[in-house]
């Protein structure tokens, strides 16, 4: 489902990932755990073909996230840590114009939006314009904006930020579902969550964790050994590991 080859990303002088290899299957969620500045949302940005790499190569669902970025891009839900929402519009119009930038029908739009709107206890506030909500209730609509076209791969950038206990608690369980749902229907999901060193809820939501730092995506093995560069996934243990 998503699959990186030695991903490398200059800007300048700098080194911001340094040949990260990756592979995410159906079903998985994984987390990227690292100090600011490790180089997780590049990671992110360039598995979701916003940014091109400066070498390597990534496939998401099939996708060349450079040659088929367009493609790419349509079967990938993105919350960004920082989400800029439309604060003049109500949630339901918000969702049906960026449903519609994904290809769908305004009436599917509405009933997938009606669907997520009440899972994520905002039903009651749809009238209301987005710049009256809190920055709680703002970072429940972008996520909800991600999951809007039921896309096969999510991209989590810190997806509980803001968000009181009980609300963070409702989008650990919205990915539990997602993933339950999508094994029900043989249908593949794919989820990278990117989090803080101090993210504790990472284990609680994912399937395995990889840590990242000083500019290169580490792996800790459940043997509790770190390693970094090119990671294979042990599947023994259900952790990447290093191969020489």
């Amino acid at each position: 489902m998503i699959e990186a080859d030695k991903l490398h990303k200059l800007f300048g002088a700098f080194t911001a990932v340094r040949e990260v290899s990756l592979n995410v299957d159906d079903g998985e969620v994984v987390a990227l755990l690292g100090p600011n500045g490790a180089g997780k949302t590049t990671t992110v940005r360039m598995l979701a073909a916003i940014l091109k790499p400066t070498s390597g190569r990534a496939l998401i669902a099939g996708y060349d996230v450079v040659e088929q970025a367009r493609e790419a891009r349509h079967v990938v839900g993105l919350l960004t840590e920082y989400p800029g929402l439309y604060n003049r519009m109500r949630p339901m119009e918000y969702l049906q114009f960026f449903g519609a930038l994904q290809g769908m029908t305004a009436i599917e739009s509405e009933k997938r939006g009606r669907l997520l709107l009440q899972q994520f206890g905002l039903w009651e506030s749809r009238e209301k314009r987005l710049d009256s909500y809190s920055k709680g209730m703002k970072q429940k609509v972008a996520l909800i904006r991600a999951l809007i076209h039921d896309p096969q791969v999510l991209f989590l950038d810190e997806p509980t930020t803001a968000m009181d206990p009980h609300s963070a608690r409702t989008v650990r369980d919205a990915i539990a579902e997602l993933r339950a749902a999508r094994n029900q229907r043989s249908r593949p999901l794919a989820s990278i969550s990117r989090r803080s060193i101090s993210g504790g809820t990472a284990s609680s939501s994912c399937s395995r964790t990889r840590r990242s730092r000083s500019a290169r995506l580490a792996a800790r093995s459940s043997a509790g050994c770190s390693c970094s560069g090119s990671m294979p996934i042990s599947r023994s243990r259900g952790w990447p590991v290093k191969s020489r």
